[in-house]
């Protein structure tokens, strides 16, 4: 049944699709969706040696390894060992505007932006090099939509409390997530990872250092491998080669159409990458002072709806359905699917059903709910 509300999901997608630069049409109908849950009670490649190829699971893209050094599973280019075989954190950002610039965010290799109450977005930054930070944040809770998402990279969920509606899947024993709500006397490590500082208002002020969420990992007795059958969700094309864009349309500004920070990419010829503004002005990390930039940039439409009064969204992680990929400047169009289990790690493909090769290096996923897909604009 998912898979039919997926198709006729890409269907009604595809038909709204329309030239550059203009506003996308809304979908003309929308298939019902699962009903929502009530709430409960750049370095080097080395030269010497040749690279060993990782056992194929299934996936196109397979990581390398060669000698001390390994494909990131979050962006594909090569790291060190002891930096790409070691688990991810993904950290939930404060993305208020009295709480920007955030910090650190930049250390991320993929972000994943969604909406939460109020229309306003949330950011959640998946890195594996982050232990040297002193500062990271601002913090801020949870949603369950945010943590399938962290599932899907095997990521460790760093967090500061949580909707009620994300107690039930942070229970599970394979969620792994350090919150800052209870407190060490409590048995949880929350006042040894997260601090408070003066700068601004709480709730905006809390933040961790790697130092701490360190000592939180070791409380917990979370594992910093991988687990054994992890084999990434993200594909990358090979070493000197660039995505295979042909047939795509100019995409050199990108704008995922969220009303409160009102947030666009914009694409810069002479690094290839997309810099990124929110709130009227430049999107920079306060710990380098500098924007923010990714190499590609993702569209994900998802069903999505709001649970309660309060606001509250539910975001459907598995269905799939359509995506659309920026990368140099360029837009093509195509699909997401993921499996039905939490730890199943979601695909990307191309309109021939192929699965896609994304350029080395950073990328940004906007979650658009299918019947918001009107707003986005690029050209």
């Amino acid at each position: 049944m998912k898979k039919i509300l997926a198709f006729a999901f890409v269907l009604t997608m595809a038909v709204s699709m329309i030239a550059c630069g203009k506003k996308e049409e809304a979908p003309v109908e929308t298939p019902a969706a699962t009903p929502v849950p009530e709430a409960p009670a750049e370095t080097p490649v080395p030269e010497e040696e040749p690279a060993e190829v990782e056992e194929n699971t299934g996936n196109m893209w397979v990581r390398q390894t060669n000698g001390n050094q390994v494909q990131s599973y979050l962006t594909g280019e090569w790291v060190d060992k002891s930096v790409g075989d070691t688990r991810p954190i993904a950290y939930v950002f404060n993305n208020a505007q009295v709480a920007c610039p955030q910090t650190g965010i930049s250390r991320s290799g993929v972000i994943y932006e969604a909406p939460v109450e109020g229309y306003m977005t949330r950011l959640m930054g998946v890195m594996e090099e982050w232990q040297d930070l002193k500062k990271i944040g601002s913090v801020r809770s949870c949603r369950d939509y945010f943590v399938q998402f962290a599932l899907e990279f095997d990521a460790i969920y760093c967090h500061y409390g949580q909707a009620v509606y994300a107690l039930d899947l942070l229970s599970k024993d394979y969620v792994n997530n350090v919150s800052g709500l209870a407190s060490s006397g409590a048995g949880y490590p929350g006042d040894i990872v997260y601090y408070r500082t003066s700068d601004r208002k709480a709730p905006h002020n809390c933040y961790a250092s790697g130092e701490g969420i360190l000592k939180g990992i070791d409380k917990l007795g979370y594992s910093m491998d991988y687990d054994k059958e992890y084999t990434g969700k993200l594909g990358f094309v090979s070493e000197g080669e660039t995505a295979d864009m042909s047939g795509g349309q100019s995409g050199k500004v990108v704008k995922p159409g969220y009303p409160v920070n009102k947030p666009a990419f914009e694409y810069n010829e002479s690094d290839g990458l997309y810099y990124r503004s929110q709130y009227g002005g430049k999107q920079i990390d306060d710990m380098t002072g500098k924007q923010l930039a990714v190499k590609n940039v993702i569209l994900q439409y998802c069903y999505a709806d709001t649970r309660d009064a309060k606001g509250y969204w539910w975001v459907d992680t598995k269905t799939g359905g359509p995506m659309r990929y920026f990368t140099d400047g360029k837009v093509i169009e195509g699909t997401w699917e993921r499996g039905e289990d939490d730890t199943d790690s979601g695909r990307y493909y191309d309109q021939n059903g192929n699965e896609l090769l994304l350029n080395q290096g950073k990328t940004w996923v906007c979650i658009i709910s299918a019947t918001d897909a009107g707003e986005v604009r690029w050209e």
